[in-house]
């Protein structure tokens, strides 16, 4: 799986949006608050995920809201894929950077 994501502040909490279908960061912005209902959300930046082999690789930065703290990003995911490795950066012949 590959996308985009976005990280966000709603209220005290900072959560972590994705949708492999987004052309653009502010389009999960958009559907943050007109789906999900949360007005409040605040941007945090975001980038670009690629799900593969028991691996999260982030890398790249939204064009709309700049890159994120890639720790706390990181962290998020670790939680949703405890047994993954997550990674950042790679492509053009490098190897990532292990996060986590």
């Amino acid at each position: 799986m590959s996308g985009k994501y976005l990280l966000l502040k709603v209220g005290e909490e900072t959560i972590l949006r994705a949708d492999a279908g987004a052309s653009y960061h502010i389009e999960i912005l958009r559907d943050v608050r007109e789906v999900e209902g949360l007005k409040n959300a605040i941007p945090l930046g975001g980038g670009r995920m690629d799900i593969a082999y028991r691996q999260v690789r982030l890398h790249d930065f939204s064009g709309d809201f700049g890159k994120e703290d890639r720790a706390v990003t990181a962290q998020l995911m670790k939680e949703l894929f405890p047994e993954f490795d997550i990674v950042e950066g790679g492509g053009f012949g490098l190897e990532p950077t292990k996060l986590l």
